[in-house]
């Protein structure tokens, strides 16, 4: 699930155990996103909230 707020886009990162939510954190770092917060529960499996600067916009105002 993701979504757009205040010119950022905030995103659930969701994985069943531990170690695919660390390579699913890792994976999105490398291309631009933040980690915000704790991992929790979330499901069956953990999740965490991401965020990333929309980038390529000619008016941030829109949207």
């Amino acid at each position: 699930m993701a979504w757009i707020k205040d010119g950022k886009i905030w995103k659930i990162v969701s994985a069943m155990s531990q170690e695919t939510m660390n390579f699913k954190i890792k994976s999105h770092q490398e291309r631009g996103w933040e980690l915000e917060g704790q991992i929790k529960p979330h499901g069956y499996g953990l999740g965490c909230l991401m965020v990333c600067e929309r980038k390529g916009l000619r008016d941030s105002n829109k949207i």
